[in-house]
């Protein structure tokens, strides 16, 4: 099986002036919980997940590392991959029509 890969996209809450955009290569599961019910047809960008919570970054065996990211709602994500890149992207400016 050819190796995956997965990107995984965070605003900056604080400030929502950037966009991170978390880049996860060779990985080898993602693992996605979402408790509770789920909206057939959410509206916003993250309804079913709510804020970023927090997220611990471990090594479960030698050369593999796991992302695990828990959001308000009480979903999570886990990824096990053995490779990974990050980019930040400031958000393109509002053109406003006169």
């Amino acid at each position: 099986m050819a190796p995956a890969s997965a990107d995984v996209v965070k605003q900056q809450r604080i400030t929502g002036k950037c966009w991170y955009i978390l880049e996860y290569q060779q990985v080898e599961r993602i693992d996605l919980s979402l408790p509770g019910d789920l909206e057939l047809f959410p509206v916003g960008f993250d309804p079913n997940f709510g804020d970023w919570g927090y997220d611990e970054l471990t090594s479960p065996r030698e050369n593999l590392f796991r992302h695990e990211i828990l959001f308000a709602s009480g979903a999570n994500i886990t990824i096990d991959f053995r490779d990974f890149s990050f980019r930040r992207l400031k958000p393109a400016k509002a053109h406003h029509k006169r």
